[in-house]
């Protein structure tokens, strides 16, 4: 796409996502305008649960964003008898992955994802957890922190 498409806001938010270190608290994301969330969960070979927090606002072209939060289990049934997975200890467990979906962002994200997730409770159609998670963007420098309760409704 040539430079003179890009519109202010786009190139901004390029600016600020490649290149200024800085911290942003994900979960807190849908209480600012023009942000919004997702949660859901399936089956395929393993259990997925997927957080997306999306950035769109109307009218624009080329500043939409999502920041994709997957959490796969892989042992279920260990999972919900530990309810506590740290996840470094645990990755026989559980497994977690981020990424950055934008127009300008399209390639593997590299990034070092730490801290625990707690179950609070979990049925076929519903599971509740709590999150402390702290992914660190290993070519941004920066620190995607997910701390709180979310639930997610299978689809």
């Amino acid at each position: 796409m040539p430079l003179k498409h890009l519109t202010l806001t786009g190139f901004l938010f390029f600016l600020k996502l490649f290149c200024f270190s800085q911290t942003i608290n994900v979960l807190e994301l849908k209480t600012k305008k023009f942000y919004g969330e997702k949660n859901k969960f399936f089956i395929d070979s393993s259990l997925k649960l997927i957080n997306i927090e999306g950035y769109d606002k109307p009218n624009s072209v080329d500043d939409e964003h999502e920041f994709v939060l997957t959490l796969d289990f892989i042992d279920t049934a260990k999972a919900k008898l530990k309810k506590v997975l740290n996840l470094s200890q645990d990755a026989s467990i559980i497994k977690c992955n981020f990424d950055i979906s934008s127009v300008w962002n399209w390639g593997k994200d590299n990034t070092i994802n730490t801290g625990d997730v707690i179950i609070h409770s979990w049925t076929n159609k519903k599971i509740e957890l709590e999150f402390n998670i702290n992914v660190s963007h290993t070519n941004t420098g920066w620190t995607y922190i997910y701390k709180g309760n979310r639930t997610f409704l299978k689809k």
